[in-house]
């Protein structure tokens, strides 16, 4: 006597919405870092739903030390974070990818570089927010926080 049983097994197929939009809005607008004699200042505006453009530069003693073009995108389920360089042509374009990406944060990695390895920001109120920049200088790990105030 032989008996047949049939095994059902289910399987669960877990799905995450793909964001079509970059949820950053609060990152949009004029941002400066203030300190005795100079002046960080991050512009971002929107391109499209799923890419914001911007420019980072420093002031130091009436003299522009640092400029960058930068990008952030949304491509998909994946954030990427450009650092194009001075002249958006530039070769020196540095690419990030996104850790987190999350209402109030944004958090992006190069582990192919030394300093800057990661960037976040993160967004304290309508009037604040924290960009860090950490890595390796000099073969010590390093983090510079900026309060970043928006203005009017």
């Amino acid at each position: 006597m032989t008996a047949c049983t049939e095994s059902h097994t289910t399987k669960q197929v877990l799905t995450f919405p793909v964001k079509k939009n970059l949820d950053a809005d609060w990152m949009l607008g004029e941002w400066v870092y203030e300190e005795e004699g100079s002046v960080l200042h991050e512009d971002w505006r929107r391109e499209n739903d799923t890419v914001f453009v911007g420019e980072s530069y420093y002031i130091e003693n009436a003299d522009t030390v640092f400029f960058e073009h930068l990008r952030l995108t949304l491509n998909g389920d994946s954030l990427f974070y450009e650092s194009l360089g001075e002249k958006p042509a530039n070769l020196d374009t540095k690419v990030f990818k996104g850790r987190l990406h999350s209402s109030g944060q944004i958090a992006v990695e190069n582990l192919q570089q030394s300093f800057p390895r990661n960037v976040r920001y993160n967004q304290l109120n309508d009037t604040l927010m924290i960009i860090e920049v950490s890595g390796f200088i000099d073969g010590s790990e390093e983090t510079q926080p900026y309060q970043m105030v928006r203005k009017k």
